[in-house]
This record gives structure tokens, sequence and C-alpha cells, in this order.
């Protein structure tokens, strides 16, 4: 899936055409950024920082595309077509990216939960065992006691 768009500097290139490259590339570097949580996510190895600093950068992107798709609108009159990317394609795709990092987001808080359940459970173990041991160290100098003070008799 791995595209390459060239925003070209070309002076023969049309306003539109630059808009639409530029399009591209930001819709690109979106699918882009969500494909690389994702892959890190299968790995196991996504944390809360780059999920969070990663969304934010596709929540920017995002706007970016808004923005980009409004100033084509204004500087060229509506063809046929409307360019490469339909506006209801855009909003589609940014609605798929949506979900997408709304699921990650799920997963990555469905993970911390569960290790700090786990990390409360291993507590209560812990403090279990402590009273436990506690508990039979009383009992044994309970059962000393009585035995000495039987003897005692």
């Amino acid at each position: 899936m791995e595209e390459t768009v060239v925003l070209s500097s070309d002076a023969s290139a049309s306003p539109t055409e630059l808009i639409a490259s530029l399009e591209k590339h930001v819709m690109l570097r979106m699918d882009t950024l969500v494909d690389h949580l994702q892959s890190l996510q299968q790995e196991g190895k996504l944390d809360q920082e780059t999920l969070k600093s990663e969304f934010n950068q596709v929540s920017r992107l995002a706007q970016a595309s808004l923005l980009i798709r409004a100033l084509n609108s204004l500087l060229a009159p509506p063809t046929a077509k409307g360019g490469d990317i339909e506006t209801g394609d855009l909003f589609k795709k940014i609605h798929q990216t949506a979900e997408n990092l709304h699921a990650l987001y799920k997963d990555q808080t469905m993970k911390e939960i569960d290790l700090k359940a786990v990390q409360i459970l291993e507590q209560i173990q812990n403090k279990e065992q402590q009273i436990r041991s506690q508990i039979a160290q009383k009992q044994q100098a309970i059962a000393q006691l009585v035995r000495s003070q039987t003897h005692a008799r």
C-alpha cells in the first residue's frame, strides 16, 4: 500500500494539481501513521505516549485535509468530477481513520486496565500471605503459651 506522492514544485503545475498532490500526500501520511500504530500494537510495543503523539498528528492531518479541500474549492470552480478525492470519500476516510484510532485507544486502555488489575491482585495476594504468616506466628505463640502453662501446672 506504500504509495509515493511527489509534491511537485514544477512551475507548469496548476494550483489545482498542486493542491490535489498535497491532499494525496496528507492522506497517505495519515494512513502511514495509523498503519504504524497498528503495527506497534500487533507487536505489543504500543505505549500511551506514542499513541497520544501519533493520534495528535493524525488529528492535525485530518484537519489539514479538510482545509485543503476547502482551499481547492475556493481556487477552482467545481468540475463534473470534482477532483481526485471526492469530499464524501474524504469524510469516509477521516471517519475510518477515527474508528481505527478509537479501536487502538480502546485496546490500549484495556491493556492498561489489565496490567493495573494484575498489579492490584499481586498486592492483595502479598498482603494475604503476610496476614496468613502473621496468623500462623500468633497461633504458634498461643500454642506455645498454652503448652508452657500446661506444663507449669
